[in-house]
């Protein structure tokens, strides 16, 4: 791919805490585009593939990530300012993969009782289920992947329509 095929998605600028993660603020035409599970990171002149962790979306236009090499503070330190790109190719831009459940993040969730309940900021991984993390007004909630839950994913519109335990969401909100 040449860099043409790339759109910025914007550029580290901070660290937070001590265990390599740093926050990603998105630049002014990027709001509309979800962090992939890989991004490439701008390094004198290349674009260098890094595998992402977790995500958590904070405050609008700010991201804080976990990319798989970092483990450190330090590590963290060298990426700061850096440039931050995606691919935006009609494939890839679009292509999602089933058997990644990190894929899901920034889905918009929607319950069949309550409606919509936020956007995955992040999944857990254990090893009977995984577990949506989402994000609601500053809340957490907290939504098994199951197949009795989970009724619906639209990749397309990037949807999640479940249909919780009654009670469920109502421990969170």
């Amino acid at each position: 791919m040449s860099k043409e095929d790339y759109s910025l998605l914007g550029r580290f600028a901070k660290t937070h805490g001590i265990k390599g993660e740093i926050v990603l603020k998105r630049d002014d035409l990027a709001f509309d585009f979800s962090v992939p599970d890989f991004i490439y990171i701008e390094i004198n002149g290349l674009y260098v593939p890094y595998c992402i962790s977790t995500i958590l979306s904070k405050d609008k236009g700010f991201d804080i990530i976990q990319l798989e090499d970092l483990e450190t503070i330090d590590d963290a330190n060298l990426l700061l300012g850096a440039n931050i790109f995606i691919p935006t190719t009609d494939e890839l831009a679009t292509s999602y993969d089933d058997s990644n459940p990190k894929s899901l993040i920034t889905f918009e969730v929607i319950d069949e009782r309550e409606g919509f309940i936020g956007n995955v900021s992040s999944i857990l991984e254990t090893k009977g289920q995984n577990i949506l993390q989402i994000e609601f007004e500053g809340k957490e909630i907290l939504i098994p992947h199951t197949e009795e839950i989970v009724t619906n994913i639209d990749r397309k519109n990037k949807r999640i329509d479940i249909e919780a335990p009654e009670g469920l969401i109502g421990l969170y909100i």
